[in-house]
């Protein structure tokens, strides 16, 4: 496999980072959130990638605002009761060299379908669609620190 290929074995420097290898476990829904948290299930999961090789683990989105409101199983970083299993997750992956990112989200006018206010997108321009019939509203700088 090395000769097909040559730097997967590598270490691969990503800003400040150097990760152990090039495989990834990209980020993915696991469906092992409980109340918007992931379970011991979750942390179980990711360590064992880490467990078989993995240099680098994306954690599945987060939700990172009120206004973005998808299934139940996606992991509600807006709380801060979600920052224990987060940590759980990090210390299990790195005990065996492999770092982790979590993944931000905000599911923009995906949110219930797009039927539900607010319904928010990075910038103005879109159009209701039957599948998305709400138009968007362009995020503001407030909403951030909201």
């Amino acid at each position: 496999m090395t000769q097909s290929f040559p730097h997967l074995f590598s270490p691969l420097a990503i800003g400040p980072l150097t990760v152990k290898n090039r495989i990834f476990s990209t980020g993915h829904m696991t469906m092992m959130i409980e109340d918007g948290n992931p379970t011991d299930g979750f942390v179980a999961y990711h360590a064992a990638r880490a467990a078989g090789g993995a240099g680098l683990i994306i954690t599945e989105a987060a939700r990172v605002h009120a206004s973005s409101v998808t299934s139940g199983h996606a992991i509600d970083a807006t709380r801060d009761d979600c920052i224990a299993a987060y940590r759980r997750t990090a210390e299990a992956v790195q005990a065996h060299g492999c770092a982790v990112f979590g993944q931000l989200s905000h599911a923009g006018r995906a949110t219930y379908g797009g039927t539900q206010e607010p319904c928010w997108r990075p910038s103005a321009g879109s159009t209701p669609t039957p599948r998305w019939p709400t138009r968007p509203r362009p995020a503001r700088r407030a909403w951030c620190s909201a």
